[in-house]
């Protein structure tokens, strides 16, 4: 039997919830593998250029930081820390193609953000250069690091999953129509789940643990989410805000429970 245009709409909040799972499962990984990442890059850069320092040299120019500019025509101060570690995460890009758009280069050195501003050059677009942490990036972001990172990848099993549910975000957020089917939902969702429990080291991480019940979690979208789609629907509204205001209505829930996740484990353990 065809399903409702309401069912479908929920189907497509599902999934759209799911995103929501699997950027709470990734942020504390994506974290914790940047500054692995960070310190494998330091080791090596430090031994070429005799550590060192370098806060100088500005390779986005949105940044109103460092005195030196950098242009495709020209490059860093060869042999100097900057020119070394920029060598190094173009080296790990997937693709040997990072973006600057978000990084700092005058930070790569900071011993609190480096590793952050490095980071950031795995992003696949531009406009997360305010962001000051992996908590503060969507599903999209956490994903595209992990795919773009050669580093991270080597922790990865199933890195097409990755891809997949990185498709799936795209492909769900531009629908035009914002409906699913209820087995393509599914679908989607058991991919997320894939991500989240994949076997070399996520399936050991707590958060990444927790988001993975995304199915049970999921299985009746909120009323209160509902009710406000078929809102927008009736109006011409904007994905992006709406979407956001969709993470409003339901973060802090998820938090709690994520939360209530680990006192639990904690008490356990004791």
């Amino acid at each position: 039997m065809a399903e409702s245009i309401e069912k479908r709409h929920e189907n497509w909040l599902r999934v759209v919830w799911g995103l929501l799972y699997v950027r709470e499962g990734l942020q504390g990984y994506v974290d914790t593998k940047g500054k692995q990442q960070y310190q494998t890059f330091m080791n090596t850069v430090n031994a070429k250029c005799y550590n060192q320092t370098c806060d100088q040299c500005q390779i986005n120019n949105k940044c109103k930081n460092g005195k030196t500019k950098v242009t495709g025509k020209s490059p860093f101060r060869p042999a100097h820390f900057c020119d070394e570690m920029n060598k190094e995460i173009q080296r790990n890009h997937a693709r040997n193609n990072p973006s600057w758009l978000n990084t700092d280069s005058t930070k790569w050195q900071d011993q609190h953000v480096g590793y952050w501003e490095v980071a950031k050059c795995y992003l696949s677009s531009a406009g997360y250069f305010d962001k000051i942490g992996a908590s503060q990036l969507d599903a999209s972001g956490l994903l595209s690091i992990c795919l773009n990172s050669s580093f991270i990848k080597q922790y990865i099993t199933n890195i097409q999953r990755f891809v997949e549910v990185r498709d799936i975000r795209n492909t769900t957020l531009h629908d035009a129509r914002y409906e699913l089917d209820g087995q393509t939902a599914d679908d989607c969702l058991d991919k997320m789940i894939t991500v989240l429990q994949d076997p070399q080291e996520l399936i050991h991480d707590t958060f990444a643990k927790q988001a993975a019940h995304i199915k049970a979690k999921v299985e009746k979208t909120p009323a209160i989410m509902t009710e406000t789609l078929h809102k927008w629907l009736q109006t011409n509204f904007d994905l992006d805000k709406q979407l956001k205001e969709i993470e409003g209505l339901m973060y802090d829930r998820l938090r709690k429970e994520l939360n209530g996740f680990i006192v639990d484990g904690n008490c356990r353990l004791r």
